[in-house]
Protein backbone atom coordinates (compact mmCIF):
# COMPACT_ATOMS: atom_id res chain seq x y z
CA UNK A 1 0.00 0.00 0.00
CA UNK A 2 1.10 3.54 -0.78
CA UNK A 3 1.63 5.97 1.69
CA UNK A 4 1.54 9.39 1.62
CA UNK A 5 4.64 10.00 3.77
CA UNK A 6 6.24 7.66 1.26
CA UNK A 7 9.84 9.10 -0.48
CA UNK A 8 9.38 8.23 -4.09
CA UNK A 9 12.48 7.77 -6.53
CA UNK A 10 12.42 8.50 -9.85
CA UNK A 11 13.53 5.66 -11.99
CA UNK A 12 14.24 5.82 -15.66
CA UNK A 13 14.19 2.72 -17.60
CA UNK A 14 14.97 3.43 -21.10
CA UNK A 15 12.97 6.45 -22.16
CA UNK A 16 10.40 5.98 -19.50
CA UNK A 17 10.55 7.49 -15.76
CA UNK A 18 8.87 5.86 -12.79
CA UNK A 19 8.03 7.55 -9.61
CA UNK A 20 7.67 4.80 -7.46
CA UNK A 21 7.86 4.60 -3.49
CA UNK A 22 11.00 3.58 -2.05
CA UNK A 23 9.58 1.33 0.48
CA UNK A 24 9.06 -0.89 -2.33
CA UNK A 25 12.85 -1.38 -3.06
CA UNK A 26 14.50 -0.65 -0.36
CA UNK A 27 14.42 -3.94 1.39
CA UNK A 28 15.75 -5.67 -1.72
CA UNK A 29 19.24 -6.59 -0.67
CA UNK A 30 20.43 -6.63 -4.28
CA UNK A 31 18.38 -3.85 -5.61
CA UNK A 32 19.81 -1.71 -3.02
CA UNK A 33 23.35 -2.36 -3.14
CA UNK A 34 23.42 -1.91 -6.85
CA UNK A 35 21.33 1.16 -7.38
CA UNK A 36 20.97 2.79 -3.44
CA UNK A 37 23.86 3.34 -2.17
CA UNK A 38 27.06 3.69 -3.73
CA UNK A 39 30.24 1.34 -3.36
CA UNK A 40 31.36 2.75 -0.12
CA UNK A 41 27.62 2.72 1.10
CA UNK A 42 26.82 6.65 0.99
CA UNK A 43 23.74 6.87 -0.24
CA UNK A 44 23.25 7.86 -3.79
CA UNK A 45 22.05 11.28 -5.38
CA UNK A 46 20.40 9.93 -8.26
CA UNK A 47 16.59 9.33 -7.94
CA UNK A 48 15.01 12.44 -6.29
CA UNK A 49 14.44 14.32 -9.50
CA UNK A 50 13.14 14.33 -13.00
CA UNK A 51 17.43 15.83 -13.97
CA UNK A 52 18.88 13.39 -12.28
CA UNK A 53 16.60 9.91 -12.44
CA UNK A 54 17.89 6.52 -11.16
CA UNK A 55 18.82 4.90 -14.11
CA UNK A 56 18.49 1.30 -14.65
CA UNK A 57 20.39 0.56 -17.60
CA UNK A 58 19.78 -2.69 -19.28
CA UNK A 59 16.00 -3.16 -18.02
CA UNK A 60 13.12 -3.28 -20.45
CA UNK A 61 10.47 -0.62 -19.41
CA UNK A 62 7.95 -2.87 -20.44
CA UNK A 63 9.18 -5.59 -17.88
CA UNK A 64 9.89 -3.34 -15.19
CA UNK A 65 6.19 -2.27 -16.01
CA UNK A 66 5.31 -6.13 -15.51
CA UNK A 67 7.27 -6.21 -11.71
CA UNK A 68 5.82 -3.06 -10.97
CA UNK A 69 2.25 -4.89 -10.92
CA UNK A 70 3.04 -7.54 -9.06
CA UNK A 71 4.96 -5.14 -6.50
CA UNK A 72 2.16 -2.88 -6.61
CA UNK A 73 -1.13 -4.74 -6.42
CA UNK A 74 -2.14 -6.17 -3.34
CA UNK A 75 -4.09 -8.68 -5.61
CA UNK A 76 -1.39 -10.61 -7.77
CA UNK A 77 -4.01 -13.18 -9.08
CA UNK A 78 -4.15 -10.49 -12.06
CA UNK A 79 -4.66 -10.89 -15.86
CA UNK A 80 -1.30 -11.19 -16.72
CA UNK A 81 -0.17 -13.06 -19.92
CA UNK A 82 2.45 -15.87 -19.60
CA UNK A 83 4.95 -12.91 -21.26
CA UNK A 84 4.42 -10.63 -18.48
CA UNK A 85 5.34 -13.34 -16.35
CA UNK A 86 8.54 -14.03 -17.84
CA UNK A 87 9.27 -10.63 -17.77
CA UNK A 88 8.15 -11.08 -13.74
CA UNK A 89 10.14 -13.92 -13.48
CA UNK A 90 13.25 -12.66 -15.33
CA UNK A 91 13.79 -8.97 -12.88
CA UNK A 92 12.93 -10.87 -9.48
CA UNK A 93 15.39 -13.67 -10.24
CA UNK A 94 17.68 -10.53 -11.60
CA UNK A 95 17.19 -8.61 -7.99
CA UNK A 96 16.84 -11.49 -5.65
CA UNK A 97 13.74 -10.93 -4.89
CA UNK A 98 12.36 -14.46 -3.66
CA UNK A 99 8.72 -14.17 -3.09
CA UNK A 100 7.98 -12.63 -6.41
CA UNK A 101 10.28 -15.01 -8.24
CA UNK A 102 8.58 -17.83 -6.93
CA UNK A 103 5.26 -16.35 -7.43
CA UNK A 104 6.79 -16.20 -11.32
CA UNK A 105 7.54 -19.60 -11.14
CA UNK A 106 3.94 -20.68 -10.22
CA UNK A 107 2.03 -18.61 -12.92
CA UNK A 108 4.08 -18.86 -15.63
CA UNK A 109 3.89 -22.83 -14.81
CA UNK A 110 0.30 -22.47 -14.75
CA UNK A 111 0.10 -20.60 -17.84
CA UNK A 112 1.67 -23.05 -20.35
CA UNK A 113 -0.32 -24.16 -23.20
CA UNK A 114 1.04 -25.81 -25.28
CA UNK A 115 4.52 -27.86 -26.68
CA UNK A 116 6.03 -24.50 -28.42
CA UNK A 117 5.31 -22.64 -24.63
CA UNK A 118 7.10 -25.61 -22.97
CA UNK A 119 9.61 -25.37 -25.76
CA UNK A 120 9.84 -21.43 -24.63
CA UNK A 121 10.08 -22.23 -21.20
CA UNK A 122 12.91 -23.92 -21.59
CA UNK A 123 14.67 -21.77 -23.59
CA UNK A 124 13.91 -19.03 -20.78
CA UNK A 125 14.81 -21.20 -18.29
CA UNK A 126 18.33 -21.73 -19.72
CA UNK A 127 18.93 -18.10 -20.76
CA UNK A 128 17.83 -17.15 -17.11
CA UNK A 129 19.88 -20.46 -15.60
CA UNK A 130 16.64 -21.36 -13.97
CA UNK A 131 17.07 -24.74 -12.36
CA UNK A 132 13.69 -24.66 -10.41
CA UNK A 133 12.31 -23.82 -13.54
CA UNK A 134 13.90 -26.52 -16.04
CA UNK A 135 13.15 -28.63 -13.71
CA UNK A 136 9.62 -28.39 -14.06
CA UNK A 137 9.75 -27.86 -17.83
CA UNK A 138 11.60 -31.05 -18.74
Amino acid sequence: MIDALDIYDLMQVEAVLFKIPRSYFENVDTFRKIYLFGPDGEEVSDGYTDQQPLRLDGVDAAEFRCLLKVMIREDSEGDMSWTEWTSVLKLSQMWEMKPIYDLAIRKVTARIQNSDEWIAALKISTQLRIRDFREIAI
